[in-house]
């Protein structure tokens, strides 16, 4: 069998033969395959769509901070027991309150 790493081989017996570096080999890492990037992609994907950019989230938490429901000590909202931090990091959220802030 061959390694994808060094391009060593494995005998029946266990032994191994390492192969000497060529340029090929060298520069492949055997964790890094193409299978691994439409993985990445597709988190990428959902990450865009589900996370609210850094300003949006920055927004929400400013406007709850200034309600008269907010708890600092927790960073959690005491009239719906929402915890703000994940709350406010997803895209599609409201504030559930009656007459929602945001």
């Amino acid at each position: 069998m061959g390694c994808t790493g060094c391009g060593g081989s494995v005998s029946n017996k266990g032994s191994v033969t390492k192969r000497k570096n060529s340029s090929t080999n060298s520069k492949r890492t055997p964790w890094r395959t193409k299978s691994v990037n439409p993985i990445v992609g597709v988190a990428q994907r959902l990450k865009d769509k589900l996370v609210a950019k850094q300003p949006l989230r920055t927004k929400r938490m400013d406007i709850c901070k200034s309600c008269e429901f907010y708890d600092e000590i927790l960073v959690r909202c005491k009239d719906c027991g929402c915890f703000l931090k994940p709350k406010v990091l997803l895209k599609e959220s409201v504030c559930p309150l009656e007459e929602p802030k945001w």
